[in-house]
């Protein structure tokens, strides 16, 4: 689901809309630029390159680094694969601290994906999804 919202993966059916247009009628390279300008990404595997191999930095600075690098640009709408997940609690919180105080400052959407049931109640909005599908939750606001 968050590939589809972030542009990564084209849906089978249907549409993907942001701000009313669908993402999938624009060219690869208009794509590329509306990932960029308007979407963050963190994801589970951090996916980060840098001098120092991301192996030698712990969770905790592989996960900071991805989520700096996801809000560095201001983006409208922040994806988030499971960000607390190889974190410990209290790290956990300073992230989930983070992504609020943001989110609220940029006036950012974030749309997390977690299995952890005391991170989803700390959001605004859930909407529960089973092997594709949705089951439950406010799906329609």
């Amino acid at each position: 689901m968050l590939h589809m919202l972030g542009g990564l993966d084209r849906p089978t059916s249907g549409k993907v809309l942001v701000d009313g247009k669908d993402i999938f009628i624009l060219k690869d390279d208009e794509l590329t630029i509306f990932r960029r300008r308007k979407i963050g990404f963190v994801f589970q595997s951090y996916n980060l390159v840098l001098n120092n191999l991301p192996g030698q930095l712990s969770g905790r600075q592989q996960q900071r680094v991805a989520i700096a690098r996801a809000l560095a640009t201001k983006p409208a709408i922040v994806l988030a694969d499971e960000p607390t997940g190889n974190l410990d609690s209290k790290t956990s919180l300073d992230v989930l601290g983070l992504l609020k105080v943001t989110s609220e400052q940029f006036n950012q959407t974030v749309v997390m994906i977690t299995h952890n049931e005391e991170i989803a109640q700390m959001a605004d909005r859930i909407i529960r999804m089973e092997d594709g599908r949705i089951t439950g939750g406010d799906a329609s606001a």
